[in-house]
């Protein structure tokens, strides 16, 4: 009992041999008692609630980072395909740009061919019944020339006037 009392007397001499012994206690107390005896579980639940929450919110920012993958992905296929549309657009518009100047000179052909084909029309018509005015003795009545079946015809009151020469 004199070691008893010794410890006791060395304890009360030491200030620091108190919470020593008491923080001591409440660690084997911890060790030994469950969490809800020491008011740790409620560090616990929270820590869990914790954990669970960051759980969902990684599993939510893999699936955006798989979304933006996505979306990026597309937006490269976009930007591919709106790089074709617009070579194929530069190239209709020289397309467009060549048949203007093709169209333009067809015409001014046609324009050529028409004015050709009137002149020798007209040329035609001219020496054709002019002849035939000059030689039939009623021809004096003969003052223009229609065209029907592709053929010229000499008439009086046609639809083209005729312009002979004086003889």
């Amino acid at each position: 009992m004199k070691e008893v009392q010794t410890a006791i007397n060395s304890i009360k001499n030491n200030k620091f041999a108190v919470p020593i012994i008491l923080i001591s206690v409440v660690i084997i107390l911890s060790l030994f008692v469950s969490f809800k005896a020491t008011g740790f579980s409620v560090y616990s639940n929270k820590l869990d609630e914790c954990e669970l929450g960051f759980n969902i919110c990684e599993e939510k920012a893999e699936a955006l980072k798989t979304a933006v993958a996505k979306i990026t992905t597309d937006l490269e296929v976009s930007k591919d395909e709106v790089s074709e549309k617009t070579d194929t657009i530069t190239d209709l518009k020289q397309d467009i740009s060549y048949l203007h100047a093709e169209q333009y000179d067809t015409v001014e052909k046609y324009n050529e061919l028409v004015e050709k084909f009137d002149l020798i029309v007209d040329n035609s018509a001219t020496s054709i019944c002019c002849t035939m005015r000059f030689l039939e003795s009623d021809g004096n009545t003969i003052n223009s020339f229609n065209i029907e079946d592709n053929a010229i015809k000499c008439t009086t009151g046609g639809t083209f006037p005729l312009d002979c020469p004086n003889i």
